[in-house]
C-alpha cells in the first residue's frame, strides 16, 4: 500500500474512533441525566406537586410530569443524535379506554418513549426496578404496578392491583415477553397481559416498535451504540376484543404473538 493510502486509511481509523467515543460519551451523558432525573423526581419534585391531591388524582397528575421528563430526555437524544423519536408526533389513533396494550420491547428506552407519549397509561414494571431506591418512589406515585417475583403475571395481587387501575380509567402497557426482545426477533407471549385483559373484558392494543438500526438490546453495552442516530417507531398493529377469541387468554395471547412474528419476518424479507 502506498504510503499516502497508509496513511489516509489510519486517519479514517482514528477518526473512526473518536466517534465511537464521543457518541459513546453521549450515551453516559444520557444515562446520566435519566438517573439523576429519576431521582429528582421521586424525592423532590413529586412529593411537592402532588401534596394534598386526592390518590386518584395525584396519580394522573405524577403520570403527567413524568411524562414531562421523558419528553424532555427524548429532546435530547434527538439533539446528541442517538435517537431519531419524537413522541409528541406520534399519533395512534383514538385508543379504547381503558385497555390492555401490549408492545414488543426491542430497545432499553421502550419504557420512556412510550410513557412520553402515552401519560394516562399504567406500566407494569419489573419487581427489582420497582423496589429499587431511585425509581421506587416514583413508580409508585404514579400508580404504576409492581409485576411481583414470579415468572409473569398470574399472581392474583397482580391481576387484582391491574383491575384497580382499569376501574380508574387508566389503561394498562405490559411488555408480554417479559424481558427485551432478542435483536430482530420476538420472545414468546406470556399470558399474563392477556389474561388482565379477559379478565376485565377490556380490548388488547398491540404495538409494533422497532429501532432501526438496533440499540441497547440485551446484551449489549449502553455505550455500544450505532453511528448514526436510530430511528424508532412506534406502530399500531391490532386492536382484539378478548370476545373474539371467546375469553380465553392463552388464544389471544397465541394470536397476538402470530401476528407479531409474521410483521417481524416482513421486515426480514424486505429488500
Amino acid at each position: 500500500m502506498p504510503e499516502r493510502a497508509r496513511g489516509r486509511a489510519a486517519r479514517d481509523a482514528g477518526a473512526a474512533v473518536l466517534r465511537r467515543l464521543a457518541r459513546g460519551a453521549a450515551s453516559g451523558a444520557m444515562f446520566a441525566y435519566f438517573g439523576v432525573g429519576g431521582a429528582v423526581m421521586s424525592w423532590w419534585t413529586l412529593p411537592r406537586a402532588l401534596r394534598g391531591l386526592a390518590p386518584h388524582d395525584a396519580r394522573r397528575r405524577a403520570r403527567s410530569l413524568v411524562a414531562q421528563g421523558f419528553r424532555r430526555f427524548h429532546g435530547h437524544m434527538r439533539a446528541l443524535r442517538i435517537l431519531d423519536h419524537d413522541p409528541d408526533a406520534l399519533d395512534l389513533g383514538d385508543l379504547p379506554s381503558p385497555c390492555v396494550i401490549v408492545a414488543n420491547h426491542p430497545t432499553l428506552i421502550d419504557t420512556p418513549a412510550l410513557g412520553a407519549a402515552l401519560p394516562e397509561v399504567c406500566f407494569v414494571v419489573r419487581h427489582d426496578v420497582y423496589a429499587s431506591a431511585l425509581f421506587g418512589p416514583l413508580l409508585r406515585a404514579c400508580g404504576h404496578i409492581d409485576a411481583g417475583q414470579g415468572a409473569g403475571l398470574a399472581d392474583n395481587a397482580v391481576v387484582r392491583e391491574a383491575a384497580a387501575r382499569l376501574a380508574e380509567g387508566a389503561s394498562l402497557l405490559i411488555f408480554p415477553e417479559g424481558t427485551r426482545s432478542p435483536p430482530g426477533g420476538l420472545r414468546r407471549l406470556r399470558r399474563g397481559a392477556f389474561e388482565v385483559a379477559c379478565r376485565a373484558r377490556v380490548p388488547v392494543v398491540a404495538l409494533l416498535l422497532r429501532c432501526d438500526p438496533p440499540m441497547l438490546h440485551r446484551g449489549v453495552a449502553w455505550y455500544d451504540i450505532p453511528d448514526e442516530a436510530a430511528r424508532y417507531t412506534v406502530t399500531r398493529l391490532a386492536t382484539v376484543h378478548p370476545d373474539e377469541v371467546q375469553g380465553d387468554a392463552r388464544a389471544l395471547a397465541r394470536r397476538l404473538e402470530e401476528l407479531y412474528r409474521s410483521r417481524i419476518a416482513a421486515w426480514h424479507e424486505a429488500p
